[in-house]
């Protein structure tokens, strides 16, 4: 019937109001985010630039998405975020490895070793950047490529300072090969152990002992005082790049390039499980040139199992 087409027209015209107002009060959201976006932006130049991470949450959390307001958020948060940027010697070449002291007051750095042969170590005030000590070992190059250093440690109350250092993956030459252990505060060597050429540490929760990974595949337990070796754990048939105690000390973990990773009882070193990580690409497949930090695990680089 007529009417009846007449009600059909009107609900369509209705329902096309209805969207065109939807998609005005779209848009109008989204002019309304970008402007505070701007608005953030114009916070950064003034007296309260911390005003200006508020504005870009409140754009991107109760309006529209827009790039405007997550760009503002992206800046906002880089320059108003306290930070302190620490200068590496001229020769180095680049930061290898990096380790907080337990208080979080020192930061230990490492280069990857320099052409100069320079002191490629040193502890920093976390505050002021200031270098505390030096530690008196050199990374230089040896017979065409590099020391690394791959291990770098703190013991549980701070006071010791361990550090493993060793060649690439794949090439061995026992002048690279160096586990020590110094005083943080003055860089003075404490101990100097029967290095294995290992490639990862880690200290028992209660600072005795000092767990390392070889490059033979083998995990040694080490008195952290005297440096006598206390026991030689074969199990693994490649690099161990990881090492690390439970929380509680009872037991810890090995991970190594042949994708295993094996968990012992820290008393007997007995073997409790054994874990598979062969859907995790390996080191040696994807590790990069000299030129960046190592992809541990390759391209997926973690895994979580039950540790029961």
């Amino acid at each position: 019937t007529l009417a009846a087409v007449v009600a059909s027209l009107l609900a369509v015209v209705a329902f096309q109001q209805r969207k065109e107002a939807l998609a005005e009060l779209q848009e109008a959201l989204r002019q309304a985010s970008v402007g505070l976006a701007a608005q953030a932006l114009a916070e950064l130049e003034g007296t309260q630039s911390e005003r200006a991470v508020l504005l870009a949450l409140e754009a991107l959390e109760y309006y529209p998405y827009t790039p405007q307001a997550e760009a503002a958020l992206a800046r906002a948060v880089q320059e108003t975020l306290p930070y302190r940027e620490i200068e590496g010697d001229p020769g180095f070449r680049g930061i290898w490895t990096l380790a907080w002291s337990p208080d979080g007051r020192r930061l230990a750095v490492s280069s990857g070793g320099n052409a100069s042969g320079d002191r490629s170590a040193r502890i920093l005030e976390a505050d002021s950047g200031r270098t505390i000590a030096e530690l008196p070992f050199i990374l230089d190059y040896v017979r065409g490529s590099s020391c690394y250093l791959w291990g770098l440690e703190w013991s549980p109350d701070g006071k010791q300072l361990a550090v493993a250092v060793n060649e690439e993956l794949g090439i061995y030459d026992i002048a690279c090969h160096q586990l020590e252990i110094y005083d943080p505060s003055s860089g003075v060597l404490l101990l100097k152990l029967d290095s294995k050429a290992e490639y990862s540490l880690d200290w028992s929760p209660d600072g005795s002992r000092l767990l390392t990974g070889g490059e033979d595949g083998v995990t040694r337990l080490w008195d952290a005082q005297s440096g006598e070796l206390l026991g030689e754990l074969p199990g693994q048939s490649a690099e161990v790049v990881a090492a690390r105690y439970s929380p509680d000390g009872s037991r810890f973990a090995t991970g190594s390039v042949d994708s295993t990773v094996l968990v012992r009882d820290a008393a007997s070193f007995e073997l409790l499980y054994t874990f598979n990580a062969s859907q995790v690409s390996t080191f040696r497949e994807n590790y990069p040139p000299v030129t960046g930090v190592p992809a541990w695990l390759g391209r997926r680089t973690a895994a979580t199992w039950p540790a029961r």
